[in-house]
């Protein structure tokens, strides 16, 4: 069990700098790589070996095939089966930014929707493992050479993956209203904010003062468009980090509580229950 999540800073260890492509792919021999998070969203596929992945409080087995998707802060690790047999997964880290277009706005309210199904995962059939370690190789080599075009080319197999992705899930489609141009853009951008700053102090009015509207236009609006209230959505990203705390690392319940962006434990014991159905204790417990 680890001590504590490990923040990794993608931007910096990659040396991404300012005014390059928010992106880094690369195949990686994996034994263990302890609970860990960052700001950029990744998608992962195993190509060879077998082992474990946990996420958001939930171990799931991995292995040929094996394709995830973690959205930016959610807490993840992962460990092979055996330290002589590694896994060899792809391991493709990008900003949301590169998602931000009206193009793609479907795609992105399906990343982000927060509907009790915090996982995004496939294992996908032997039939279509072939197509995917195509695309993850082509993006490779596009991304290690300085060639025209090879932004719009990466992008173009980011979005594949997450669209095919999409698909191999079921029942995946966010029950919301739909919303068009500028108002589009202003969910995914106040979305986008709360995943990288839900840990933070955060109300309607820290949003208000963010974006430019009043509380009651971004309450009105966050849940017509998202299809939560504002504070449920919050809510359920602190819990959802919170589980996966209690479930594998060593911190008390009350740093925990800090640590998800609550000022008080009795609130956050209250509103985990609410969502987890037990008491942080209780949760750990059966963990």
């Amino acid at each position: 069990m680890d001590k504590y999540p490990v923040y990794e800073n993608i931007a910096e260890e990659r040396q991404i700098r300012r005014g390059q492509l928010p992106f880094d792919v690369r195949l990686h021999s994996i034994g263990r790589v302890p609970l860990h998070y960052h700001d950029f969203a990744e998608v992962s596929f195993v190509v060879e070996g077998e082992g474990t992945e946990w996420c958001d409080g939930h171990s799931r087995a991995v292995g040929e095939g094996a394709l995830s998707l973690f959205l930016p802060r959610q807490m993840h690790k992962v460990e092979s089966v055996s330290s002589e047999r590694p896994l060899r997964v792809f391991c493709c880290m990008f900003d949301l930014s590169m998602l931000v277009g009206a193009a793609d706005s479907e795609l992105y309210k399906w990343m982000l929707q927060e509907d009790g199904q915090g996982e995004r995962f496939l294992l996908l059939p032997e039939n279509e493992r072939g197509r995917f370690l195509g695309i993850m190789t082509d993006m490779l080599d596009e991304y290690r050479h300085l060639r025209f075009g090879r932004m719009s080319l990466l992008r173009t197999r980011l979005v594949e993956i997450l669209v095919l992705l999409a698909r191999g899930m079921k029942g995946t489609a966010p029950a919301v209203m739909p919303v068009t141009g500028r108002e589009s853009r202003l969910l995914e951008d106040m979305v986008h904010y709360v995943h990288l700053h839900f840990n933070e102090p955060l109300t309607l009015q820290t949003m208000a003062d963010r974006f430019g509207h009043s509380p009651s236009y971004i309450s009105r609006y966050f849940s017509r468009a998202a299809g939560h209230a504002f504070l449920d959505y919050v809510h359920h990203l602190r819990t959802r980090h919170a589980a996966h705390l209690l479930a594998t690392t060593e911190m008390s319940a009350l740093d925990i509580a800090a640590e998800v962006g609550f000022d008080s434990y009795r609130t956050f014991s209250r509103v985990f229950k609410r969502h987890a159905g037990a008491t942080p204790s209780q949760y750990r417990e059966r963990r």
